[in-house]
């Protein structure tokens, strides 16, 4: 196994802008810890919220198959 089986090939800008857009989503979940201190019972209802908000987005996600 060498470095080609572990990233992806460079494919110029395609590859740029996926690695931009998947830094930006995250950056965006990690903003939304800020309100954490203003929930009731933080421990619980935080991690709960993120496994919601990922249901949320996997479910209304495109499904497509490969040709």
């Amino acid at each position: 196994m060498d470095v080609s089986h572990i990233f992806p090939q460079w494919t110029g800008i395609a590859s740029l802008v996926l690695i931009v857009n998947n830094f930006l989503s995250y950056s965006g979940m990690e903003m939304n810890t800020v309100h954490v201190n203003k929930l009731r019972d933080p421990a619980k209802e935080f991690p709960k919220a993120m496994f919601l908000v990922m249901g949320m987005v996997l479910l209304s996600a495109p499904q497509s198959s490969p040709p």
